[in-house]
């Protein structure tokens, strides 16, 4: 049995109580007995006093002291009599008197003359006898009183345990075997149906209910989960491109075997660290990490692409996604996705170089010229730009044909790259006109390279079809940014007009091929 069970400590507590009633009742009915003793004595008393009356009127009339002591002699034989006091006229009789209680006086009267008092009687009474009579009479009464008690005491714990105890004991126990999630109910104890213990089986009932309820739930979402876990595995070790979740210092949490092949390919170490972001594995790092803190700031997810470090010589390229995530500890991680685009982009500058050179000449076409040209004005950087159209190409071409006309401007092309600088930019600005973009706005230093650049292009070449040397000429056009416009458009309108003005002297002036714009 517990001994901190119900039935312990309701037993514990009736027998406590019992005993604190028991006792009080005790004294009560002891005060009650008591009292109830003393006034049986004083009743006892007063009929004895009655009694010996008129043998105290005599004695008190006669004033004979002999019969005054037989008197207070009689009256003491009884029990319930401590002692007495005679006193009439000058008779005087008593017993020895230790008691503290008030006497009982009684009025001596005239045995001729009812209504004269001649004397007085005072009666002590016993009082070790009313005690001892009121102790067994509530020695009695408490021992029937703890009788009575025990009886109901047992009576309640017997009623308590097979109408609450018992219920709850097998209530507790037929719940403590119902696994979570079971189907299996609670039965309603017997004479309980409709008591509060027959409600609080109802209650467990609809708990069970709902716990079972959900408790399915969530196996079937465990199962779910399970499944989408392996999923998620599977797809994330079998993937081709390296995944990464690392946090923001740049620990690597989890990897794929993709990502270990690469770092062999690029002939990384296997780190646990490779810097924020994987930023310690690309040539751009300090600009992936600017560009990812842009996307963030835009509720985007960050998406660029970067060429990795490598000892290989050919370039490898990746395009990089961060997905920023927040787990449930508020802690910030990063998937960071990497696709191999290293054939993309070399097909990507092959076409991009293709789309901006002649394939004729090698040179950078006008689309190129064009963009360079942009990319300066975007930057407010001066240049000089320079239109250079050949003289006699036409007749040349009508006269000898095409390829004649080929080998004229690859000639004049290469002659032309042998004489600028490297930061200077020749382009073949369509048919048999050139472009000149001159990094420098000094106009006497133009005028120098333009000068040996002339020279370079009136430099005859030997057709080998006729075995004859023929030559061209040119006439130049220049204008400067930003003085001689804003736009693209202005810039080249005024270098076009002043080799205009060229190409009008060129057969009077020959040596006059160079206009300025603001000539």
């Amino acid at each position: 049995m517990n001994r901190y069970g119900i039935l312990v400590r309701l037993t514990a507590a009736i027998l406590i109580a019992a005993i604190i009633v028991g006792v009080v009742s005790a004294n009560i009915f002891y005060r009650i007995t008591y009292n109830s003793e003393l006034a049986a004595a004083n009743e006892d008393i007063s009929q004895l006093f009655t009694t010996v009356s008129s043998t105290a009127s005599i004695a008190a009339y006669v004033e004979d002291s002999e019969i005054a002591r037989e008197v207070v002699n009689g009256l003491v034989t009884n029990s319930t009599v401590h002692g007495v006091k005679f006193k009439a006229g000058n008779v005087s009789v008593s017993t020895p008197i230790k008691s503290n209680y008030k006497p009982l006086t009684f009025d001596i009267f005239h045995p001729f003359m009812n209504s004269e008092v001649i004397g007085h009687l005072d009666i002590y009474p016993e009082e070790s006898f009313i005690r001892n009579r009121a102790e067994v009479i509530g020695r009695d009464n408490v021992k029937a009183l703890f009788a009575l008690a025990t009886v109901v005491t047992l009576l309640t714990l017997i009623i308590s345990h097979y109408l609450i105890i018992r219920p709850m004991v097998n209530t507790g126990n037929a719940l403590h075997n119902i696994d979570p999630g079971a189907s299996n109910r609670l039965v309603k104890p017997d004479f309980h149906k409709t008591s509060e213990i027959g409600a609080l089986v109802e209650d467990i009932n609809e708990l069970l209910e709902k716990s079972e309820s959900l408790i399915t739930k969530e196996r079937s979402l465990r199962k779910e989960i399970e499944v989408l876990e392996k999923n998620f595995r599977m797809l994330f070790e079998n993937s081709l491109s390296p995944i990464v979740l690392a946090d923001r210092q740049g620990e690597l949490i989890l990897s794929n075997d993709s990502f270990y092949t690469l770092m062999a390919r690029v002939n990384q170490p296997m780190l646990t660290n490779y810097g924020p972001l994987l930023s310690d594995l690309f040539v751009q790092s300090e600009k992936l990490i600017k560009d990812v803190k842009q996307a963030f700031q835009k509720n985007d997810i960050a998406i660029g692409e970067y060429e990795l470090k490598t000892s290989k010589d050919e370039p490898m390229w990746s395009q990089v996604v961060i997905i920023p995530i927040s787990t449930e500890d508020n802690s910030d991680l990063y998937q960071i996705t990497l696709h191999d685009i290293s054939k993309r982009k070399l097909e990507m500058d092959k076409l991009s170089v293709q789309a901006e050179v002649d394939s004729l000449t090698n040179l950078t076409n006008r689309h190129g010229a064009e963009t360079k040209l942009e990319d300066l004005m975007q930057r407010k950087v001066p240049f000089a730009l320079a239109l250079i159209d050949l003289n006699g190409f036409k007749q040349i071409n009508d006269i000898y044909g095409h390829d004649a006309g080929d080998v004229i401007l690859k000639h004049v092309s290469d002659n032309m790259l042998n004489v600028v600088r490297q930061d200077d930019t020749v382009s073949r600005w369509g048919g048999d006109e050139f472009v000149l973009i001159f990094k420098r706005t000094e106009k006497q230093a133009l005028i120098k390279v333009l000068d040996k650049m002339y020279q370079a292009i009136i430099k005859p070449v030997k057709l080998e079809s006729i075995n004859q040397e023929i030559s061209v000429g040119a006439s130049i056009g220049a204008a400067f940014y930003p003085e001689s416009g804003e736009t693209l458009e202005q810039i080249i309108r005024r270098a076009d007009k002043a080799m205009y003005r060229a190409k009008a002297v060129k057969q009077a002036q020959p040596e006059k091929y160079l206009f300025f714009d603001e000539e």
